[in-house]
């Protein structure tokens, strides 16, 4: 059976010469609801020792101490390295004081006046925290792996690879770094293995149905509709282009019906049942019509002579 895990306090260390303020201080975190263990400091020369003896999760210093201040404590922690959140508190918002904090790592600032943000600057720190010690514990995981692990950009260069993948093929991973994958890839399966690649960055239409059950509980149903969206589109594509074809070849048609006006010779055109479509100007000549002629639609165009006058033409097609 596994043993449960259990939460330990959060470990601060103190520095303030103030006894009743730190009392207020934690008290006051305690009733935001921290399991908090508060290390109290009275003096430089202890915090000095205590950090020594010691590691805190976070530490809280005065500005001025008795016998150092707070700026001088942040310098001692920036030089050490240590892994650790600092929170400076002041009885007065000094702008100046405020950058040199920030300048040497300090999480936040805090007036002893206004405690009533600190419970929200702990949180955060508890947060930033914990997204810290869950890269850290992802980046040993990547690099004692014994499987070849790797990250790349959208165009398959490398970004970032475990040491597997220098102790199996024998590439510095410094060298790697930066490349195609593709470049390890057997050239016969290059082609196939990027294709595959690049439809990771395709993109799926889903269609959401939700419903608000009990006031509280939100259920949801996605449905994958990318093939339909994709016809959608390929079908409006094509529509687009039919448009156009029309759409040119009406140009097309008015170029050749006024190329056709200007010559003698008769041209007329018809659709495929032989229906009369057009007619110039020289077929009128010819047969006496105009183009929006007395037999227009007829399968045949009135039959007449070469030549002749309107009403001998007419005549020969009554």
């Amino acid at each position: 059976m596994a043993s449960q895990q259990t939460t330990q306090p959060l470990s601060v260390l103190h520095l303030e010469d103030d006894v009743s303020l730190a009392r207020k201080i934690n008290q006051k975190l305690i009733d935001d609801g921290f399991d908090i263990s508060i290390e109290l400091v009275r003096t430089y020369k202890d915090f000095l020792a205590q950090i020594e003896q010691q590691s805190f999760q976070i530490i809280f210093l005065d500005d001025h101490v008795p016998d150092g201040n707070g700026l001088q404590a942040m310098k001692v922690i920036q030089q050490r390295q240590l892994p650790v959140s600092v929170v400076m508190f002041s009885d007065i918002l000094d702008e100046v004081a405020i950058v040199d904090c920030m300048r040497l790592g300090a999480a936040d600032y805090v007036l002893k006046t206004n405690l009533e943000r600190l419970p929200e600057v702990v949180r955060h720190i508890v947060s930033e925290n914990q997204k810290q010690n869950a890269i850290i514990d992802f980046q040993k995981f990547f690099e004692t792996s014994a499987d070849l692990l790797c990250a790349c950009d959208k165009h398959g260069h490398f970004i970032s690879l475990n040491q597997a993948w220098s102790d199996v093929l024998g590439f510095p991973v410094e060298e790697l770094r930066g490349k195609s994958f593709l470049d390890l890839i057997f050239p016969d399966d290059r082609a196939a293995t990027h294709a595959r690649y690049q439809s990771l960055f395709n993109m799926r239409w889903l269609q959401w149905s939700t419903a608000l059950q009990t006031g509280e509980v939100i259920y949801a149903i996605a449905r994958d509709i990318t093939e339909l969206k994709q016809n959608e589109i390929k079908l409006s594509s094509e529509n687009e282009s039919l448009i156009q074809q029309i759409e040119q070849y009406k140009v097309e048609v008015t170029q050749k019906s006024i190329v056709a006006d200007q010559i003698h010779d008769s041209v007329i055109t018809t659709d495929l049942k032989g229906i009369i479509t057009s007619w110039n100007h020289g077929s009128e000549k010819v047969f006496g019509y105009l183009p929006v002629y007395p037999g227009a639609g007829r399968q045949h165009p009135p039959r007449t002579g070469h030549t002749g006058s309107r009403a001998a033409n007419a005549a020969q097609v009554r």
